[in-house]
Formats: structure tokens, sequence, C-alpha cells
């Protein structure tokens, strides 16, 4: 057989697998036989390569798998809103968003010269990660466990390791579920579902609230909490979209909920000041009260740094010729590192009938308000500080 003909017969042959063995058999009762064995080999083989692909998909996760085992990492350090940076691991790794990793603390006990004389390793809850842009760094997202305090959260340092049955189905090997409090602390919901679907969720439902269509958003924010119940954003939408709505009792609990699980509530403020109008976010955490404007200004305090907080009524004008009107304010006084006290009188600007700020005007016709939006806004307030002294303080 010459190289041409063996060259001709592999084409004909890749051409009746690649075809299926449709093509026009030759006539009589052994060219018909030819065909009927011919086509039932290519019947077993594309049978046998189904099964070669699916073995090698299970070889591929079963490497990825082994990587994930072998990767350690520890927590770098806070980024803030809820998020943490974490150190040794990442897409390297293999590490894809929604993760989960387990975290442990080594609680160290140390005598009275300071030296270490017991370690006790605690697994204090998880985390979720959020981004895999680097090779050995990654985002994530702080869940504590069902058994952890409210005031538990990473510390730098503290270790994380993968949960290998999540990675598993969260790879094709079934449907991720919620983790419970003997693994990563998840807590006790339903199904956990994919990060995507909870990120499409949540997407929408941020739509609808910047829109202020407050009870679309409600909804939305509640098939989020159905998806992850321990979700910082979730409960952060459904609490502010329950203020917005008036329902201050439910709103105060989740709010609650929140910052007892070791998240960030956050709103956005307006503060008056010699250099004008500005407009921020102020965030509310345990242990933690941060402003920052668009100016420039704000402050990131420690409960110590937090001097005074209260309600009231604002009581004086902050720009040259133009008067202030009545309205309700949030008043923090905080003091910096250099022992200054500062005061800051801001408004929680929700409850206007527009949110885009007016360069050169005052609180009254840069946020329009009938009176009851000025007492809904005054109770959400009231509630604001409750929390601010209650964690932050």
């Amino acid at each position: 057989m010459t190289d041409k003909s063996e060259i001709s017969e592999m084409v004909t042959w890749r051409g009746i697998i690649a075809g299926g063995g449709n093509f026009e058999s030759p006539s009589g009762l052994i060219g018909k036989a030819t065909m009927v064995a011919i086509k039932d080999i290519v019947n077993k083989l594309n049978s046998q390569a189904e099964k070669v692909c699916e073995r090698g998909k299970e070889g591929d996760q079963i490497a990825v798998l082994n990587q994930l085992g072998s990767a350690k990492g520890q927590v770098a350090a806070e980024e803030g809103g809820g998020l943490w940076i974490l150190g040794g691991i990442g897409s390297a790794n293999g590490l894809k968003v929604g993760d989960h990793l387990r975290l442990v603390h080594d609680n160290v006990v140390k005598d009275k010269a300071g030296k270490e004389v017991y370690r006790k390793s605690a697994e204090i809850g998880s985390m979720e990660i959020t981004d895999v842009s680097q090779p050995d760094h990654a985002e994530a997202r702080f869940v504590p466990g069902s058994a952890a305090g409210p005031s538990v959260s990473p510390q730098a340092n503290d270790t994380v390791t993968v949960d290998l049955e999540y990675a598993k189905k969260l790879r094709g090997g079934g449907s991720p579920t919620a983790t419970t409090d003997q693994g990563t602390g998840g807590g006790s919901g339903g199904a956990a579902g994919s990060s995507a679907e909870l990120d499409d969720v949540i997407k929408q439902a941020d739509s609808y609230a910047h829109d202020q269509s407050w009870s679309d958003a409600l909804n939305e924010y509640k098939k989020a909490a159905a998806i992850n119940p321990n979700e910082p954003r979730a409960l952060q939408g459904e609490a502010l979209s329950h203020y917005m709505l008036g329902d201050f009792l439910d709103a105060d609990k989740l709010s609650d909920k929140l910052l007892q699980s070791g998240g960030t509530f956050a709103f956005p403020i307006a503060h008056f000041h010699g250099m004008g109008l500005c407009t921020g976010e102020l965030k509310i955490q345990h242990g933690k009260l941060a402003y920052s404007g668009g100016k420039g200004d704000g402050f990131d305090v420690a409960p110590q740094g937090v001097v005074s907080v209260e309600a009231r009524k604002i009581s004086k004008g902050m720009m040259a010729n133009e008067k202030i009107p009545d309205l309700p304010i949030i008043d923090i006084r905080w003091r910096d590192s250099g022992g200054h006290e500062k005061d800051y009188q801001m408004l929680p600007y929700l409850y206007s009938k527009q949110q885009q700020l007016l360069s050169g005007k005052n609180f009254a016709s840069a946020f329009p308000m009938d009176d009851s939006d000025v007492q809904q806004m005054q109770k959400f307030e009231e509630s604001m500080v409750a929390l601010i002294q209650k964690y932050a303080k």
C-alpha cells in the first residue's frame, strides 16, 4: 500500500466517522453487510469518545480539586465595605469567584511575661471569594459562623483553606448548598445557589433602589436573601428598603442582624461645611464609624474616636448669606488622631424628592421634602443614631 493510498483511506475513514456513517452504500449483500458493520463500529467509537470526554472532564476536575486542596492562604488586610484581601492564594491555585474558604483563627494564651503558653485553633466562619484577578491574592466577603459572637471578625494572619465539597458542587458536581454551622457557618438557611445567580438578583434589586422603586427593590432583595440568608448585600438592601417604606421595626431588626454578623450598614448623606454642600456615604460597622465625602473630607474612627452622636434640629447657618431651614440632622462629634474634636452636621437625604446635589444651594433647595418626608427622615436618623451608639461608639 502506497503512502498516497494510506492517506486516502485515512481521509475516507475520518469522513465516515464525521458523518456518522451516512454515506451511500455499495450494492450487493456483501456491500450492505460491510456498511452495517462499519456503522456499528462508528456507533461504538462515538460512544467510547463520549466516555473518554467525560473521563477527561472528571480528570480535569480532580486535578483542580487536588490543587485547591493543597492551597492555603492568610488574611492580609481589610479592604472595607465588608471585604477582605487574602494573601498566598488566588487564581494560580484554581480559585474562582463564589468559592468558600474556611477561616481559622489561632487563640494564643500568654503568661505575664508575654511568653506563649498555649495555642488553640478555632474555625470562626468562612470567606466567600468575590474577586480572583491576581494569581496570589484574592478578595473575599466574611460570613461569620453561627456559633461566633457578634464581635468576631477576621484578623491579620488568620488562615484560610478551601471548602472542597463546595468547590466541587460549584464546578458542576451539584448545586452548591448553604454551608452549615459545622463547616463554614453559613447558617441554617436554604440552598445558597450560585454566586452568579445571587449577583444577578442583587443587580436587579440595586437598579430598583436606584430608581427609588422601593417595593420592587425589597422583593428582589428578599429573593437574594432566600438564595443566601447571610448575604450582607441582601440584608443591607432589605433593611434600607424597609426604612424607605416606613417599616422601621422590620428595618431595625435587619440592620441589627447585619451589624451583628460583621457587615456594614451604609447610606448616602449630605454634609454642610464651609466649602459648601458635599455628599458622601456614612458607614456603620461593629467597632468603626466612617464617612467619605465627595470633596475629600471625612473620617474613619474607632469607638474611642466617636465623642458623641445625636439626632437633632440643625441650629445655625453654615454658608455665607444662606439660611438653613429647621431640618433634623445627625450631629456627629469625633476626635482625630491629634486629639482635635470636630463637629459634622449631616443630612441623610434618601427621603428627598430628588437625589442630585445642586451646587451652591442650601439643604432645603438642594433636597426638597414635604413634612411627611421630614418626619420619616427624622425617624431614620433616630434609628441610625441608635445603631451608632450600639455598635460604633
